[in-house]
């Protein structure tokens, strides 16, 4: 396998596992409380979830299954939507993602390239990877999937090469 395959795969777990801990926040501290979807606060943005969602399952309310329906946001729409809900949220994990708001929206560049195979910048790895280690180091207790990810890559960087290990 090439290099700059390696360095994609690698780049692609670290960002995986800052979704997945986006979401794992979201579930946890805000869609307890919501009965609908316009905690997205844009009219835009809940259609495009709406479509997306119903697009794979049309028999379903995507309303009526909100937990689901995040599952078809974008990366960027994660940051988004805990800012715009901050009050739901801890604080010092409001702080965390307001200070680090221009890197995700690097990072969110740096994904689109990586997931639609575009040509990476040469700094792309690095920043991903010095981004992962500041957001571990600022707030462990919020990026435990990212925390591990990185202990694992850390130890052994294959982990990203076998497809079964997303899964443990």
């Amino acid at each position: 396998m090439s290099k700059v395959a390696e360095v994609r795969l690698t780049i692609a777990a670290i960002i995986y596992a800052i979704e997945l801990d986006f979401k794992s926040l979201i579930i946890r501290y805000l869609t307890p409380f919501q009965n609908n979807l316009g905690f997205m606060g844009s009219v835009d943005l809940i259609k495009k979830t709406k479509d997306r969602y119903q697009k794979e399952n049309p028999t379903i309310n995507p309303e009526e299954n909100i937990e689901e329906a995040i599952e078809y946001l974008d990366f960027g729409d994660f940051y988004q939507i805990i800012l715009r809900n901050k009050s739901f949220f801890p604080d010092d994990l409001i702080l965390n993602i307001k200070s680090m708001t221009p890197k995700f929206e690097e990072l969110s560049a740096i994904r689109n390239r990586v997931m639609h195979t575009r040509p990476l910048l040469g700094g792309d790895f690095s920043t991903t990877y010095a981004f992962a280690k500041e957001m571990v180091e600022q707030q462990n207790n919020h990026w435990d999937t990212l925390s591990l990810t990185l202990v694992k890559i850390e130890k052994d960087p294959s982990y990203v090469l076998t497809p079964y290990n997303y899964l443990s």
